[in-house]
């Protein structure tokens, strides 16, 4: 839980809320932007050792940030 926590943490993101779900298992709600759950299946699976799961939802289009942008721009001006 506290390695997926970290993780959440790393991504920019708007966390929303934690409960403990039974046992040693606990749900972790959060706002993310869908391009930060591209491979994020992957990584929950090798940080929970393959017991973790997610769902994901639609909530809202927000603007790209800035920064987010321009490194978009950039990558897609790149040839190759």
């Amino acid at each position: 839980y506290a390695s997926v926590r970290l993780d959440i943490r790393r991504i920019e993101t708007i966390k929303t809320g934690t409960e403990s779900v039974g046992g040693e298992r606990s749900m972790v709600s959060a706002e993310v932007p869908e391009i930060e759950l591209v491979r994020y299946a992957v990584d929950l699976r090798s940080l929970t050792a393959g017991t973790g799961r997610f769902t994901r939802r639609y909530v809202r289009h927000d603007p790209m940030p800035e920064h987010e942008a321009r490194k978009a721009i950039e990558a897609a001006a790149t040839p190759g």
